[in-house]
């Protein structure tokens, strides 16, 4: 349940993305990136950011930094995308 989309009607820049990782984890690919096309590289950030707090690794924590720049900005542009109808 997305609490945006309850009370303003709108879906929020991550509707989608636990179902996408549930997909994305069973081997659909092409279902995951219909939900949320940032979908491969929250994945790559989510793997690098354990990686890295694993191994106490701070090259990896620098490119999860990273990661996690890029995918906000793709995840915000998707959603802007989407709140205009554009496909």
């Amino acid at each position: 349940v997305c609490i945006m989309r309850e009370i303003l009607g709108t879906p929020c820049p991550g509707c989608g993305t636990l179902t996408a990782f549930r997909l994305l984890a069973s081997g659909d690919f092409q279902g995951a990136h219909a939900l949320q096309p940032a979908i491969s590289i929250l994945g790559a950030w989510l793997t690098l950011s354990l990686a890295a707090v694993a191994f106490g690794h701070r090259a990896l924590a620098a490119t999860a930094g990273w990661l996690a720049s890029v995918s906000g900005v793709v995840v915000v542009a998707v959603w802007l995308l989407r709140l205009l109808h554009v496909s």
